[in-house]
């Protein structure tokens, strides 16, 4: 028999796994929240000694604390600790906080603003907040007339005005709550809102605008940061702590065109609870239901997005229960810009766009590219303007494939499916030559006297043109609409957006 085998070696124990492990921002929401409006100095009282109880075992660093609306705060926390947060006496849920991104005159008429403001119904005596990028409280229609004045809900603090009695900038954490940059999307839905251009508004002639309720007092709630580096995003905490202060400021209406795809209708979330108890307060809270399309898809087509949770085209927090979802419709007539654009024998006024780069009001010779692949721009496109169709690859590369090849300025047409709507262009934000979008009726117009052999020659103005909506009054392209998580259906109203 053959000698037994010599016992192995024990076997030495694996390494210890490296702790993986960064810090992110939470919202940490204790239990016992409070229904509507709770007893904030009782509750920051409770709060106060929760944390420090916390803060002897987890270590956190604390930021933003809430107790009127709900009762938590918001903190910075290694994600290998979560755990013991969560499992902390007193506290009820630990989630993390969501970024949010913004969500984009026949409209009065369309809406039936205009005959309501004719029995008297313009908003006067009514704060409607706006929690967005900002608003700039000394443009020309922000103002009040004598009856809004004189119905005025609130006094205005050192700093504002009659028409926008407060603001704050909760992303920077100062008074400025005027949008410096190029964004100006909180100044677009303030507009909407309570815009007071006078009886002689026209957009197209004098560039003065009515909103809906253009007598109303206006919140300046900003939770989009001018530090052009932070800027893109909002997130959690900031924005119920906007809430929160418009309710305590005594808002009506609180306005939230923001938003994150892919949206969760959990009523636990601190958003979700900020809003639910907002209303029941008696704060209506309207939030877009998203710009996501069909799918979580941005082109309003049903290719889906890949990497998000499920196929909800819902955002948050409009998904929330509690929230009246809105849903965007197209207007009846739109205003665009106009550009002068001539050839040999005829000329036509075109509508247009600028979305990137430096603006150039000069005369150039348009060049047609196709849709911008490498091999259908023509060396003839050097020192002039690239006319380029929508379609198949992205509007980065399109400009980049121009530029290239020498040139200076780019128009972007729609295509025959997108119709007359001229989209937002995401990619071309740090372009060094001029970025125009066009509607594809007035592109291929250009294209076609192009084809015939014509020259074209284009020179942007900085004069308005109104022109006809292709889908007036139907759902919008871009709005999201449709289940929940859970299967509820929203959203539940729309609006002309």
């Amino acid at each position: 028999m053959a000698a037994p085998s010599p016992t192995p070696p024990p076997l030495s124990p694996p390494p210890a796994a490296q702790k993986q492990s960064e810090k992110v921002k939470v919202i940490v929401l204790l239990k016992g929240q409070p229904s509507g409006r709770g007893v904030e100095k009782t509750n920051l009282a409770e709060l106060s000694r929760t944390i420090s109880a916390i803060q002897s075992k987890v270590p956190i660093k604390v930021d933003r604390r809430f107790g009127m609306l709900l009762k938590g705060f918001s903190a910075w926390v290694e994600t290998s600790d979560i755990p013991a947060l969560e499992a902390q006496p007193g506290v009820a849920s630990v989630k993390p906080v969501r970024a949010y991104k913004p969500v984009d005159d026949d409209a009065n008429l369309a809406t039936g603003a205009t005959a309501a403001r004719k029995t008297g119904l313009d908003g006067r005596g009514t704060v409607v907040s706006i929690v967005d990028t900002g608003s700039d409280i000394k443009h020309q229609d922000m103002r009040l007339d004598a009856e809004g004045k004189a119905n005025a809900k609130l006094k205005a603090v050192d700093g504002f005005t009659n028409k926008v009695p407060y603001g704050y900038n909760f992303a920077d954490r100062n008074s400025n709550a005027k949008d410096t940059t190029a964004s100006q999307h909180g100044m677009h839905v303030a507009g909407i809102v309570a815009a007071n251009g006078g009886p002689d508004a026209d957009a197209v002639t004098n560039g003065r605008v009515n909103g809906a309720a253009r007598e109303a007092q206006l919140l300046a709630m900003k939770v989009f940061s001018n530090d052009p580096a932070k800027s893109g995003s909002a997130y959690t905490d900031d924005i119920v702590a906007a809430i929160e202060e418009s309710v305590r400021r005594g808002a009506d209406v609180i306005n939230m065109s923001l938003g994150s795809a892919d949206g969760g209708d959990s009523a636990d979330q601190g958003e979700a609870l900020a809003i639910a108890n907002a209303q029941h307060a008696g704060v209506q809270v309207i939030v877009a239901a998203g710009n996501d399309g069909l799918s979580t898809s941005a082109q309003g087509n049903e290719v889906d997005a890949l990497g998000l949770l499920d196929n909800g085209a819902l955002g948050s927090p409009a998904a929330a229960p509690a929230a009246w979802s809105v849903a965007s419709i197209n207007n009846v007539h739109k205003v665009v810009t106009a550009a002068k654009a001539t050839w040999e024998g005829g000329s036509a006024e075109v509508g247009y766009q600028q979305q990137a780069g430096p603006a150039d009001f000069e005369t150039h010779t348009l060049v047609a590219v196709g849709i911008g692949k490498p091999d259908q721009v023509p060396a003839e496109v050097k020192g002039n303007w690239a006319l380029i169709e929508r379609g198949e690859i992205s509007f980065a590369d399109k400009v980049k494939n121009a530029v290239a090849k020498g040139a200076t300025g780019d128009i972007i047409f729609n295509n025959a499916g997108g119709g007359h709507d001229i989209p937002g262009k995401a990619g071309i934000e740090g372009s060094t030559v001029p970025v125009s979008g066009m509607g594809h009726d007035d592109g291929q117009k250009l294209a076609d006297v192009m084809k015939s052999g014509k020259e074209v020659s284009i020179q942007l103005t900085k004069s308005n043109k109104l022109v006809d909506n292709p889908a007036p009054l139907l759902a919008s392209s871009f709005t999201s609409w449709g289940a929940t998580p859970d299967l509820n259906f929203k959203p539940e109203i729309a609006g002309i957006g």
